[in-house]
């Protein structure tokens, strides 16, 4: 699975398109520049067509290219259910509060609940789990050794629980779950934003290793 790591703007968020060598399809992972235009030049560049479009929350910075991939190459769009109401709403993605005019994304989604063993993505298997805490419609995408945290994890940061939605005490669970995982396996972690991890990550205010 190659990875390549696009810096969303104005807000410096991480977009990622998951692809293979020598083949077609591609998939995205959480678009946050309005137009999608560094995006869509790599694609053409590199002869690859969007499948899907997965979502790990509702926030701007992280959607906002959506609806420019969605018209242009009519791919699918993942997330979990509440996500794919509030990314039709400007005060319920932020945008509202970003520069007081806000943006809508109006596509169909495929509500991530309703997809419990994930798809098939050539050789690989993508899955998604439910992480709740910085908001409770949070996902996070894994697929072999990889795992698309969004803002649910942010290396050196603690994560943000104070917006709408967003829960200490979901964030707690999910944690748990997250501590489970990393003792289970290696992980390679690809955050909403900074940079890819394999090292010493800070989870709500507490240091763990991942290897």
């Amino acid at each position: 699975m190659l990875v390549h790591t696009f810096k969303n703007h104005p807000v410096d968020s991480n977009c990622y398109i998951l692809y293979q060598a020598g083949k077609e399809e591609c998939v995205i992972i959480d678009p946050g520049t309005n137009g999608s235009e560094d995006v869509i030049q790599f694609l053409v560049s590199n002869e690859l067509i969007p499948g899907y479009i997965i979502l790990t929350h509702e926030h701007f910075d992280h959607i906002w290219g959506v609806q420019a991939l969605v018209d242009k190459y009519q791919c699918k769009v993942i997330c979990s259910g509440l996500c794919g109401h509030r990314i039709s709403v400007a005060k319920s993605n932020l945008s509202l509060f970003y520069d007081q005019v806000g943006f809508t994304v109006k596509v169909d989604t495929i509500p991530s609940e309703s997809m419990s063993d994930g798809f098939s993505f050539y050789d690989s298997q993508i899955v998604f789990k439910s992480t709740p805490g910085h908001t409770d419609s949070g996902i996070c995408i894994l697929t072999g050794d990889l795992l698309f945290t969004g803002d649910t994890l942010i290396p050196g940061e603690k994560t943000v629980t104070k917006l709408p939605s967003g829960s200490k005490s979901a964030f707690s669970s999910t944690l748990s779950w997250m501590k489970e995982l990393f003792i289970a396996d290696n992980y390679t972690v690809y955050p909403g934003h900074g940079a890819p991890t394999t090292s010493l990550v800070l989870m709500g205010g507490e240091y763990f290793n991942l290897v």
